[in-house]
């Protein structure tokens, strides 16, 4: 399948290729002297940096209003396709939302995002405890995801093994309004809109939309509804306040949950009897809003952001019911300026999570029982301080960061079981150098990133008290990686090496379908990335981005047998994704390719996930129509109905390992602009 998918890839472009080569024949000819890319601006870091002093690795992904309106993005695996190092998996299971991985971290993650922080629009999803949950994340309205890969605690704390940036603002000049409706395969049905404003003192985005989808396996279906907006006033010249928010509920999103190999032979739709009995899913409501200041002050860019958001969650597992009642939110300061050659930033930051939860046992059936088996508050506040410096001796760059972390964990048992606290604290350090040349630059850079466990972690004790487990230590993570950025005529590339260790790594296993942490050994990634986007000729356009992560663990073990020198479950060591896209006269055409080689199940790696290809297509048109633009879409996901499983569970107990992927499949949908 692996060759299958790149040999589909390159066969396309070849057809695309000879196809439009007349056309091309009798256009402008393309200046092969020089082809200027954009300037890369770097929002993931709480300092005002660009590619010019960045020694570390990062991605940009732009996409243009066609984009939004042509591309059929459920979910966020499909936005990803150019940034090397990032694999979003998705899971078929909006319960359990899609698997990130940055090199390999976040490989752990039953449900929601470990290991990666993630950002909205300048405001953090990722909670005190380093949990991200991506469920207010509309990827329809995504317009650029921006990739730190690698760890990056020096600028976002906990939990930052990766940072992933999104931002929904859409271009100056975007249309005033614009919607779009979506039919599909399974059941699919998804409205999009939004509505963009500029004016003087500033502009205003709003958008929403709801869907509603049986999906591909038994037991999946869902429905969602969301809401967000983005607006900035300037104040004066120099001051502007930005406001976001986000809303989602989503009252019916079932689980099918994995299965073992059997079952994904005889049938990958099928779900367990008992997910059904459960009735497995949740019943989820979060909002957030969040307020930033910006000030050109004569010390500096002075920014100050505070957020906060509440989460109401009803989640019905396999072994218990959870009901959990969040209230989190955090404020963040930070002053960016220079001073001759130095371009200095520094920050102070603090989070607070507030969790009530309860977990029930059941009666019959899906009725929970009255009586709570765990009934506690849970608390977790983060500070950190942090500074960063870059020396500018160009074409040489010198930068050098640290930041101060302090965690303070608490748990109250109401039914009196277990209690405790805990205070974690850490120093993650960053040290790197930047060549610049005329065309790229090459850089090295040093870094370490600390990682506590979440509450869910820590308050999955295996025998069964209340509390916290106190034993659990947070994993620290070093690495170094060495590359290059640059273009040569109309070919961009992103090359990286890379070497990163996890100490004191949270190992997760599985007893009875409740998954159970523990500290033990370690593991290292090693490992190569490369991207390249190429114009072959104007109106013709191809990316590609290849990952090698070599994950295995040294010193460890798992129940009791040693698993050192075994690779790392959950992580790919191969993985490939292209994309080819042409346009002619009206119309837009594109080839996705994905493969992925095959990869270890469970920590001992007696199971393995299959090697898999993967291809999409997807045809577009624009027609105008006096001021309005109708966009009309197809698309053909997995062209070759190819067999496969996306994502993975973990050291899933009872070999029930996998979440199969949808067949071949067809999208179609109209969307519509007004300017």
């Amino acid at each position: 399948m692996l060759r299958l998918a790149l040999s589909s890839l390159v066969w396309c472009l070849g057809l695309v290729l000879s196809t439009s080569a007349p056309v091309m024949a009798q256009t402008t000819p393309l200046d092969t002297t020089r082809y200027e890319l954009p300037a890369l601006e770097v929002s993931a870091t709480p300092f005002a940096l660009s590619a010019e002093g960045a020694a570390f690795a990062l991605s940009a992904e732009q996409r243009s209003e066609e984009d939004v309106a042509t591309i059929p993005a459920l979910t966020m695996s499909r936005l990803a396709y150019g940034v090397p190092g990032l694999w979003i998996g998705n899971r078929e299971n909006a319960s359990t939302g899609e698997r990130i991985l940055v090199r390999g971290l976040g490989w752990r993650a039953q449900f929601g995002v470990r290991g990666v922080q993630i950002v909205l629009d300048g405001v953090p999803l990722t909670a005190a405890d380093g949990q991200s949950v991506l469920d207010v994340v509309d990827p329809a309205f995504l317009r650029e995801i921006e990739v730190i890969r690698g760890p990056a605690s020096v600028f976002w704390g906990n939990s930052s093994g990766g940072v992933v940036h999104l931002s929904t603002r859409p271009a100056l000049g975007a249309p005033t309004v614009a919607a779009r409706h979506l039919r599909g395969a399974y059941g699919l049905a998804k409205t999009d809109a939004q509505v963009w404003l500029e004016g003087t003192p500033g502009h205003l985005h709003v958008y929403g939309s709801t869907l509603q989808e049986d999906g591909y396996r038994d037991h999946s279906a869902r429905s969602h509804t969301r809401a967000g907006l983005r607006g900035q006033l300037l104040l004066s010249p120099t001051r502007r306040l930005d406001v976001v928010g986000a809303l989602a509920r989503l009252p019916e999103v079932l689980s099918p949950g994995g299965i073992d190999a059997e079952a994904v032979s005889a049938d990958p739709q099928q779900t367990r009897d008992i997910a059904v009995t459960r009735n497995a899913g949740k019943d989820i409501l979060q909002a957030q809003l969040g307020l930033t200041y910006t000030d050109e002050t004569a010390a500096g860019q002075l920014r100050a952001t505070v957020y906060g958001l509440v989460r109401r969650l009803d989640n019905a597992i396999i072994p218990r019911f959870i009901d959990l009642n969040r209230r989190a939110g955090g404020l963040r300061l930070t002053l960016d300026s220079e001073a001759g050659r130095v371009a200095w930033g520094a920050g102070l930051e603090g989070k607070v999570q507030r969790d009530d939860r309860q977990e029930f046992g059941y009666d019959t059936g899906s009725t929970p029982s009255a009586t709570p088996q765990t009934d506690q508050d849970e608390r977790v506040d983060n500070v950190g301080v942090f500074g960063r410096g870059t020396l500018d001796l160009a074409p040489l760059f010198v930068s050098a960061g640290l930041r101060y972390d302090r965690l303070f964990y608490e748990a109250d048992d109401r039914l009196g079981t277990g209690d405790g606290s805990r205070t974690l604290d850490a120093l993650s350090p960053s040290v790197g150098v930047l060549v610049q040349h005329r065309q790229g630059q090459l850089y090295l850079n040093g870094s370490g990133s600390l990682e506590a466990p979440t509450t869910t972690e820590l308050g999955n004790r295996p025998d069964g008290s209340g509390g916290f487990n106190l034993s659990l230590e947070p994993e620290r993570i070093w690495s170094v990686e060495a590359g290059g950025r640059g273009y040569t005529g109309p070919l961009s590339y992103d090359l990286a090496t890379f070497a990163l260790f996890v100490d004191d790594l949270l190992l997760p296993f599985e007893v009875d379908d409740i998954t159970f942490f523990r500290n033990e050994g370690r593991t290292r990634h090693l490992g190569g990335e490369a991207a390249f986007t190429w114009q072959v000729r104007p109106g013709i356009d191809v990316v590609t981005a290849y990952t090698y992560t070599r994950a295995t663990f040294v010193g460890a073990s798992e129940s009791g047998v040693a698993v050192d020198g075994n690779a790392v479950p959950g992580v790919p060591e191969h993985l490939f994704r292209g994309v080819v896209t042409a346009r002619r006269g009206p119309l837009t055409a594109s080839l996705e390719a994905e493969a992925v080689s095959a990869y270890p199940v469970d920590s001992a790696n007696t199971a393995e996930n299959d090697r898999y290809g993967v291809l999409h297509a997807r045809l577009s048109a624009r027609l105008p129509i006096g001021t309005t633009l109708l966009l009309p879409i197809v698309a053909l996901n997995n062209v070759f109905d190819t067999a496969y499983s996306g994502a993975v569970v973990v050291n899933a107990f009872g070999g029930r390992y996998y979440e199969p992927a949808a067949e071949r499949h067809l999208q179609v949908g109209l969307a519509l602009q007004w300017r």
